[in-house]
């Protein structure tokens, strides 16, 4: 999950973290620091994706439909739309 984030909410979540290494992570981009939007209700969550109205790359369809939970690899699981990386294959789980 830290070498690799595949949903966009937690690539920002760990793009919240302050470093104090010189050289961060790839993955990690300045202007994703900040994170925006409203913060979901635990008590009345949003329609759709519950991270939608903070994640950057939510569209219409993550406040219609709830996304389905896919492997990303051996112990890797995420429920995106868009995810930042390829699914794994069903054949393989990897």
């Amino acid at each position: 999950m830290f070498d690799r984030p595949h949903h966009p909410y937690t690539e920002a979540l760990l793009a919240s973290i302050p470093s104090l290494d010189p050289c961060p992570e790839p993955w990690v981009k300045a202007d994703d620091s900040v994170m925006h939007g409203e913060l979901p209700s635990p008590m009345n969550p949003p329609s759709g994706c519950p991270f939608r109205t903070r994640c950057p790359l939510a569209q219409e369809r993550c406040a219609v439909e709830k996304p389905a939970l896919r492997s990303f690899g051996e112990g890797h699981r995420a429920a995106c739309h868009f995810p930042l990386w390829p699914a794994a294959s069903a054949d393989t789980g990897r």
